[in-house]
Parts: structure tokens; sequence; C-alpha cells
């Protein structure tokens, strides 16, 4: 009993200390690294937890990842702490992954206890796993949300295992399998699991005695194996298509397992001595020196050979380190995906192997002077609160993040794209500018660089040297249609029609059926402006035909047709825009528009409302309703409408006039008191207008 009570005890001290060490990544902000994709700038997620939500997490690969149960816990927070009328925060996201973090600790501690019955080692390796630097990307990073849920369930699953063991019943075993599936739709990172399970079937849980008994531990795990298969493969696919994996050509098999053992080194160095931490370390390519290679080689050799000669005196050190090395395997870059050679986020759970051996051998060596190792336990803990304290601040806002990258990395074309991203967004062109352009020249293959200095020079009104720019991405990628649908985009919009339907013809001969649709798409816009719309019919029609899913194309296909007064035709082209895509906004106003249109009044009006319902924040669903109720006369209702249009852009003048005018004719007509009641709810914004009425 007082051993329970002991375990209860120590799991409240750990979760309580990991939490006021974490509370300073509260203050953070979303960051322009994954966060505007995963919630900042996701309806999918801020609109909530709903069918609608399930389905599209269960069905998109968006970020490059089929993580289902990730999708469908941020939407969970998007339902607790986001209000569509309040501006976004990030405080709640930030919390759910302190908290996460915090029982992934716990976990930790009584996984150990109950597979080894060790109390103080436990909880040593789960203090200092909670508390080491290298946790903070996991946690400070909102998007990694599907490090640390996939931890919580992958550690459920260890847990359950332990149970298992003591106990081998059928019951527990589908814990573990139901654990490990939900951590694998979480993040596919425990796909090693079932081979540590095994590792951990010869120590500490002996249950390894034959050749027989190997067999039959290979046989139970059959299930688990299956599962990781599945994941891998649907992992790898998706990963694939989405283009997240790295070329043969672009990261040869001999780099990448050089790269491998490179980071096998830095990760033990880190876990001893974690400094010059960075959200990005670039992947060096084939340029990876031979001595750094050999050294690293040796030391994993050389290790690895030392955990096996003290299999029988210490076997901690081998299950440690089998630990570590294994469950690194999916994240060691053998399959490259992305631009980093390595990541702190990866080291989450592999660390704890490495925490594991350290523990158990610094207490067999002191196993006379526990005070002292208690001490050294103790002086480990606190020295990385510190630095873990430093390294959170370095989260607390995009500029933050990636000056810090820049000089621990050094300049490399991904941290000054992203450098510039959030220079851009801060309004600071030039200096934005300079960072993009210095992308370009550190990446002259990187097609995105192009895009990105292009379209910050149009900004600047640099018109020339954007098309400069865009015309320099058929050179170095002549196979992509982005530089010439970036210069018909630029001409389109200077009018030069013939030359912009030159250069959308070019990209519709090339890349994937998405961008060859986009350039149709965009072909079709030139000959709506040009208002030969059967021409634009007939470039919508083959966009459709290469993405027949596309929102979009069946949006542009309607407008044709109502120009051409098909409008039963180009109503249903509209209808079924909505239908490929229920939150796509241009298509359901121009559906609602056109149904005002015909006089179908209370038909506009539910569309319009539908799109205040998707997204409560529609400034073109507020005032298009409005117009709606003025058209049948509801004029109250429709002062309402404007004013929630005005609320959702204070700066739009076509909401304010329209408020205004209904004012005018709500007091002609002897509603003064409504009209006085709204006006005193939008007098605060007013300020905001640029051509504010006086009085």
């Amino acid at each position: 009993m007082r051993s329970i009570n002991r375990d209860w005890l120590a799991s409240a001290i750990i979760a309580a200390i990991t939490i006021v060490v974490f509370l300073p990544a509260l203050k953070g902000q979303f960051v322009n690294f994954d966060d505007y994709t995963y919630v900042s700038r996701n309806n999918n997620v801020l609109n909530g937890l709903s069918l609608a939500g399930v389905r599209w997490a269960f069905t998109t690969t968006r970020a490059a990842n089929w993580h289902p149960l990730t999708w469908l816990s941020l939407q969970l927070d998007s339902n607790i702490w986001y209000d569509s009328k309040e501006p976004l925060e990030p405080f709640g996201y930030h919390l759910t992954n302190i908290l996460l973090h915090s029982a992934n600790a716990v976990l930790v501690f009584v996984t150990l206890r109950a597979l080894t019955g060790a109390f103080w080692r436990s909880s040593a390796v789960a203090l200092l796993f909670a508390l080491h630097p290298l946790r903070v990307e996991s946690v400070a990073w909102i998007a990694e949300r599907k490090d640390v849920l996939s931890a919580f369930f992958g550690l459920v699953a260890l847990r359950a295992y332990a149970a298992y063991v003591r106990k081998p019943e059928l019951r527990r075993y589908l814990v573990i399998v139901i654990a490990l599936a939900l951590s694998l739709i979480s993040k596919p990172m425990f796909v090693t699991l079932p081979f540590l399970l095994l590792v951990l079937d010869w120590w500490p849980s002996g249950r390894v005695s034959t050749l027989r008994n190997w067999q039959w531990l290979v046989i139970e795990k059959l299930p688990l194996i299956a599962l990781v298969l599945v994941s891998s493969y649907v992992t790898y696919r998706v990963q694939e298509l989405e283009g997240a994996v790295m070329a043969i050509e672009d990261s040869p098999p001999l780099a990448r397992s050089a790269n491998a053992l490179i980071s096998y080194a830095v990760y033990l160095r880190q876990t001893i001595c974690p400094i010059g931490l960075a959200v990005l370390y670039p992947h060096p390519g084939a340029d990876i020196p031979l001595v750094r290679t050999s050294v690293s080689s040796l030391l994993v050799v050389g290790i690895t050979v030392a955990g096996a000669w003290l299999r029988k005196s210490a076997p901690y050190v081998l299950v440690g380190w089998l630990w570590f090395l294994g469950t690194l395997v999916p994240v060691i870059g053998l399959v490259q995906v992305g631009v980093q050679a390595r990541a702190d986020r990866y080291t989450y759970f592999p660390q704890i192997g490495i925490l594991f051996a350290i523990c158990w051998g610094i207490a067999a060596l002191l196993r006379n002077h526990r005070q002292a190792a208690i001490s050294l336990a103790a002086a480990a803990a606190v020295a990385s609160m510190v630095m873990t304290s430093i390294q959170i601040t370095y989260w607390r806002d995009s500029l933050t993040l990636w000056e810090r990258a820049k000089t621990v990395s050094g300049e490399n074309a991904t941290t000054y794209a992203n450098l510039g991203e959030t220079l851009e967004e801060q309004k600071r062109l030039k200096e934005a500018t300079v960072c993009y352009r210095k992308s370009v020249e550190l990446a002259p293959r990187n097609v995105q660089g192009y895009i990105n200095l292009g379209l910050i020079l149009q900004k600047q009104n640099q018109l020339e040297e954007a098309a400069k720019v865009y015309s320099e991405i058929g050179e170095v990628a002549p196979n992509s249609p982005a530089g010439y649908t970036n210069l018909g985009v630029l001409y389109r919009y200077q009018k030069r029609y013939d030359e912009a339907v030159e250069q959308f013809t070019e990209a519709s001969t090339r890349g994937s059926d998405e961008e060859k649709c986009n350039a149709f798409m965009n072909l079709g816009a030139v000959e709506l402006e040009r208002k030969n719309f059967e021409r634009a019919e007939a470039y919508y029609r083959q966009a459709i035909a290469l993405q027949p899913g596309s929102a979009q194309a069946y949006h542009g296909l309607g407008t044709a047709l109502l120009r051409q007064k098909k409008q039963n035709a180009g109503l249903e082209a509209l209808r079924q825009a909505i239908e490929c895509n229920p939150g796509f906004e241009p298509g359901r106003s121009a559906l609602g528009r056109a149904l005002a249109g015909q006089g179908e009044l209370d038909q506009a009006a539910d569309q319009f409302e539908e799109m205040i319902r998707l997204n409560p924040k529609s400034l073109s669903g507020w005032y298009n309703l409005g117009l709606v109720r003025g058209q049948q006369k509801r004029l109250v209702e429709a002062a309402n409408c404007f004013a929630a249009a005005v609320a959702c852009d204070p700066r739009d003048g076509d909401s304010w006039r329209a408020l205004e005018g209904t004012f005018k004719i709500l007091r002609q007509t002897g509603y003064s008191d409504a009209a006085n009641q709204i006006e005193q709810r939008v007098l605060p914004l007013i300020r905001f207008r640029s051509d504010a009425p006086s009085g």
C-alpha cells in the first residue's frame, strides 16, 4: 500500500514539475512552420469537431501525412478554445500539448516502474525525459501535437504490455493493439514498437528461455507487426504522392547512411550536452566529411559491441541502446523526407532508451553511494530545467525562431525563406526581399524560392523584375509549370491577355493533373475577362476533366454559363462546386447571388446563411445576406447583417455604405430606435474606416 501511495505521489510531482517548467510556452504565438497549415489557416480545424470534420480528418493527406487522430484532437481544441467572434489565440493549443507531455512523463515512470520494479531509477528517467531541452520542439510547437499524442498512446501500449507480461490475457493484449493503432494514426512513429517489445521480452521481462520460446514471442507480435506494415505503407505512399520524399539523385543511399550514423552521434551528444538546438538542421546532401562519418561509425559500433559484451552483467546497457538505436530508424533518414538532416522532435521517444541506460548504469556504479546518485540526478534535472526554460524563449514567435536557426545552423535556403515570410507578414518588404534573394542564391533549383521572390517584387510594383524571376524558373526547372503560371498571372494583372494566354498554354502541358487543371482555370479566367464566354466554358470543362472534384473549376464553369444566359446549367455547375467543397465561399456566394437575381430570395438566403454557419466571420456571407434581407423588406435584419459584415472587416467600405443606407431608410420609416441600437454596436469600429463619417 505504501508503495502504491509513493507511486501516486511521484507521478503527481513529475506531472507538476513538467507543467510548471513548460508554462512559459503558453505565451508562444503561431509560427510560420506548419502551425498555419495545422491550425491558424485551416478552417477544417478551426470549425471544430463535427461529422464533416471527422470525414475530412480521415480522408485528407494535408501536410503530407495521414494522421486523422491528430486532426481530431486539434478540432476538439478549437471547440474548446476558439470563438469565431474573437481573434484566434494559440493558448489552448499550447496547453493541450503541455498536458499531454506531462501525462507522457508520468507514463514513462509508471511503465518503467512496472517493467523493472525500480522506483528511484524510473523516477529519474521520467523526470530527465520530461525536462530535457530536446523536448521543447515537440511541446512548444503546436504542429507537433502529433508527436506528443502519438507518444501518449505508444506509452499506453508499452504500459499495457507490462501488465500483459505479468498476466497474459486476451483483453490485455487487445489494449496493446488498440493503443498502438491509436498511436499510429496520430503519427506513425511507433512502427518499431513490436521489435522493442521483443527486446524487453529478453530483459527485464525475462520471457526468453529457449529458441522455441523466441518463436512463440515473435508469433505473439504478428498482429502488431501487421498494424505496423499497413501504417508504414500508407505513410510512405502519402508522403510520396505529396512530393515529400526526397529523390535518390538528390540524396544518394551512401549519403543517407552517412547522415544517419552522424545523426546517432549528434543525438547522443545533445542528450549529454544539449546546446546549440534549433528548429532546423539542414541536410548536407552528399557533402558529408569522411572523418565525421568514420568517427560516428566507430562510436555506434563501439557502443553496440560494449552493450553485447555487458549483456549479462549490465543488460540495461544493451536494452537502452537498442531502444534508442531501433526506435530512431523511422526518422533517421534512410528514407529521406523533407530537408532536415535530423530534428530535436525525433528524439521524443527514442531518448528514453539512452536515459534508461545512463540512469541504471550510474545507479549500479554508485550503488553504495545512494545520496550521491540522487544528488547527481537532481543536478541534471535542475540543469535541464534551466536550459529548457531558455530554449522555450526561442519559440515565442516566428522571427525569434528563425533568427535562432540562422545563428545555430548557418545560412541555408529554408531558414532564409521562412525568415523572409516572417518579415513579409510584418510588412518589412525590403528586408524580406533580401532574405528571398538569399534563399534563391543558396538553393538555385528550388522553384518555390523563385515564386516567393517574384511575388514580393510584385507587391513592391517591381513588375519587370518579377517577370524576369519567373522566367528563370523555366531555365532551372524546365518541366515545372510554376514559372509559366506565375508569369501568366502577372501578364493577366497587366491586362496583357495574349501574352498571359501564351504562358498559361505552356503551363497546361507540364506538371501533374492538378497543375494542368490550374492552367486551364487560368485560361478560363482570362477569357471571362475578355468576355469570350464560350471559350472560357471550354477551358473550364477541360479543367474539370482533369480534376472532377475541383470546386474552383465548377465555379468558373458556372460563371461562364450564366454569362451566356444558360441559367439552369450555370446554377447546376455552381451547385456542383459546393458539393465538391461545402466550405468553398466563392462558389456558394455566386450561387446565392444568381438565385437572388432570379428572384429566389429564400433559396439565396439559405446559401448565405450556410456560409455564415460554416464560417461565422464570412464577410461575403453577412453582406450578401443583408442585401437579400433588404430585398425582402426585412430592414432591421438587413441592418444587423451589415453590422456583422462591418465587424468582420471594419475597413470594408461597401458594408459601411450599405449599413448607412439601411439606417437612413429605417429612420425614415419610423424604426429609429432599432437603427440607433445597431449603430451603438458598430461605433467602436468606425475608427478603422479610412473614410469614417464625422459626427
